[in-house]
């Protein structure tokens, strides 16, 4: 899935793609946001994230800490953490989030998502109540992801060719 995923050459088209879709979706309509920082051959977030705080809007970014993660306020402070990813500085929001956006290498049509395997948001989202929005390119779309009890699948999923709810869930 990362060799297919990387075979993305047009990622800026795909980007704008991506946020046309997500703003058409009416996902833009809560107040807080949970977004991944997009690094190597993942389905760009930059422009999501600058779109969302132009609107106003409070995003929140991914920390790890040991083996959890935790949501940080996205005040353009990072530092480089020990997987390459810039992670945001500052402390750790404990307070609800509206929708979370969730990256993948794979995800299937009952919202099961396919990770790196750490399960770090399968944790992190065991501990909040938000609309979880499976965030990547078509090609990434498959027929089944395996899945265990403990995985945590997306409510929607949301790409540079459609938008898809697999199930309607309500803050």
């Amino acid at each position: 899935m990362k060799r297919i995923r990387s075979g993305i050459f047009d990622r800026s088209l795909a980007e704008d793609k991506l946020l046309e879709n997500f703003i058409n979706s009416g996902m833009g309509a809560y107040q807080t946001y949970f977004v991944y920082n997009s690094f190597s051959s993942e389905a760009p977030t930059k422009k999501l994230i600058s779109y969302l705080k132009g609107e106003g809007k409070r995003v929140f970014l991914p920390r790890v800490e040991g083996k959890e993660m935790v949501a940080v306020l996205d005040t353009g402070d990072f530092f480089l953490s020990d997987y390459g990813i810039e992670e945001p500085r500052g402390e750790e929001y404990a307070g609800e989030i509206d929708l979370c956006i969730l990256p993948m290498l794979a995800v299937d049509g009952q919202g099961n998502r396919l990770g790196y395997g750490g399960g770090y948001y399968d944790r992190f989202l065991s501990r909040r109540r938000c609309v979880k929005i499976a965030y990547g390119y078509d090609c990434q779309v498959v027929k089944l992801v395996p899945s265990e009890e403990t995985d945590i699948a997306a409510d929607g999923i949301l790409t540079e060719e459609r938008f898809v709810i697999i199930k309607e869930t309500k803050r």
